[in-house]
């Protein structure tokens, strides 16, 4: 489990994955290589289950900011 900034809770919580039944019965039809997916599989904060955003510049949240602030 890893700790780390929770930009939804707003607080420090935890990180875990949440692996559920579909990705079992995944495991179940493809005979176990569906477990070489769990390293890619999203954190999630255990706190409100958010996911955690990635590092690099193409996952980031991007924001919107107007070119002309008076226009609105």
């Amino acid at each position: 489990m890893k700790t780390g900034y929770c930009e939804t809770c707003g607080k420090q919580t935890n990180w875990k994955r949440e692996i559920g039944l579909p990705f079992w019965v995944g495991v179940l039809l493809t005979g176990g290589l569906w477990l070489i997916t769990i390293p890619i599989a999203p954190l999630r904060c255990t706190g409100c289950g958010a996911e955690q955003l990635r590092q690099s510049a193409h996952f980031r949240r991007k924001t919107y900011t107007p070119k002309n602030p008076e226009s609105l």
